[in-house]
């Protein structure tokens, strides 16, 4: 019973380390950005709810075009890209 404890334990320890990881990615590669432009997160959430309606849709949409940033995958206006330079794809793990 002690042996499930401890790797139970562990395993929720290392999946914490991981997400933490992962969410200093986007913190550096996303956020800060987003942060420093005044850009609000809920006008960008609304407008990806109205295309894609469910959080699932959203998350799969959302991964899809930071893995490979294509203007056909943006939510965006075309105009919006006139004043934004295309970001590069990320290496963000699923």
């Amino acid at each position: 019973m002690k042996v499930v404890i401890v790797g139970i334990v562990a395993t929720v320890t290392l999946l914490s380390a991981h997400k933490e990881a992962a969410e200093g990615e986007l913190e550096k590669a996303c956020l800060s950005c987003h942060r420093e432009q005044k850009i609000p997160s809920d006008l960008i959430y609304r407008r990806y709810l109205m295309k894609y309606s469910t959080p699932d849709r959203i998350e799969k949409a959302m991964f899809a075009y930071l893995k490979e940033p294509l203007q056909s995958r943006s939510i965006m206006p075309p105009q919006f890209f006139l004043k934004f330079p295309m970001k590069p794809p990320l290496d963000l793990d699923d």
